[in-house]
Parts: C-alpha cells; structure tokens; sequence
C-alpha cells in the first residue's frame, strides 16, 4: 500500500544513490526486488548505460550508514560501483513509499537474521516481521 509521509515530520532524508550493476540481468533483478521496498521513492534505469540505474531513497538519519556502507563495498550488492548524495530539504516535501504490516520476509527477500548488523546496527525492514522497532 501507498502511503504520503512528510519527510520532515518523519526524520526522513533524501537520498540518490547512482549504482553501475554487474550486468543488465542484475539490474532486472534488482528493479523486481526492490519494487515493494519501503525506502524506495524512485528506481530509474539509465537509458545511455543500461547498467546504471538511479535511485531515490527515503531514509532516516541512523540509517545512512546502509548506503554509506555500499559505497565502501559495492560488492555486498553485487554492484561494480556506488555513489550516493543525502540532499538538503527542499522539494518535494512529501514521498509516496511503500508501507506495509511488519510481517513475515522483507519485500526484497533478504533474510535479515542472516546479516551480521542485524540487531546490532540494523533494526531490520519495517515492512517485515524483523523489524525491531525504533
């Protein structure tokens, strides 16, 4: 389900991240995955690199470490390269995410017990029976 969430009001930050991917079929299955996740406003493949997409994320402050962390190790993804941005506010002052009941796997599928930050750094997907709250 959609859901209009002010980012401000929400702790929530702007973030773009341009991901170069291994291959064409990695961003195709990258694309489906991430379709239902929580954090994504945008996934915009690249028209001149088709492996390139661009993406728009939704994320609160103590979770910039996530993309930060990509940009260190973009091989945790499968991905050649990562850059990100956190943008200042400005507009649009509301997103669309995908927000659903905390049950049951993340959307993308990813097992977070299995993840070494989990419970230590990372409080899970809060679309999924993983999330530990705030």
């Amino acid at each position: 389900m959609k859901k209009c969430v002010n980012l401000a009001e929400s702790g929530l930050r702007l973030v773009a991240a341009e991901v170069i991917e291994e291959s064409t079929d990695r961003m195709a299955m990258t694309l489906e995955a991430m379709r239902e996740c929580p954090h994504v406003v945008a996934l915009l493949p690249s028209r001149d690199v088709p492996e390139r997409r661009l993406g728009l994320y939704a994320l609160p402050e103590d979770k910039l470490w996530w993309l930060e962390m990509l940009v260190d190790d973009p091989s945790l993804i499968k991905a050649k390269s990562v850059k990100v941005s956190v943008l200042a506010p400005g507009l649009p002052e509301e997103v669309w995410l995908n927000i659903r009941a905390a049950e049951g796997k993340p959307p993308c599928g990813s097992e977070c017990t299995k993840c070494p930050l989990y419970r230590e750094k990372c409080r899970g997907c809060p679309s999924s029976g993983y999330f530990l709250g705030v």
